[in-house]
């Protein structure tokens, strides 16, 4: 017997508890990857009746059939929240720009 959609996101959520702290502690990606994990009729399901979600699952379950129907926006959304965005990081050092080091123009310059 297949469990209603309400059940198996339950069951996903007592799943994700094992899962690395930037899932676990971050209701917005826990949500989007409870909707990931759905079977698609759930997931259709549930985007049926929204009405008996939360508002983090609400806007998962939106955000993961959008994708699904081929929305460039959302699928570039779920990427960035799996995979995290190309660039520099809170802490990363940043490289002044026009500001380069002195190189040395010959193998003699750096023997002195």
């Amino acid at each position: 017997m297949i469990a209603p959609p309400i059940g198996q996101l339950a069951e996903i959520d007592r799943d994700l508890d094992a899962a690395s702290p930037t899932v676990r502690f971050q209701p917005v990606v826990r949500a989007v990857w409870r909707a990931l994990l759905l079977v698609p009729a759930e997931l259709a399901a549930l985007a049926a009746k929204p009405e008996c979600l939360s508002a983090f699952d609400r806007l998962a379950v939106t955000l993961v059939r959008r994708a699904l129907l081929g929305d460039a926006m959302a699928t570039d959304m779920l990427a960035n929240m799996i995979e995290g965005k190309p660039g520099l990081r809170h802490g990363d050092l940043k490289v002044p720009r026009g500001r380069h080091r002195s190189v040395p123009r010959s193998a003699a310059s750096i023997a002195c």
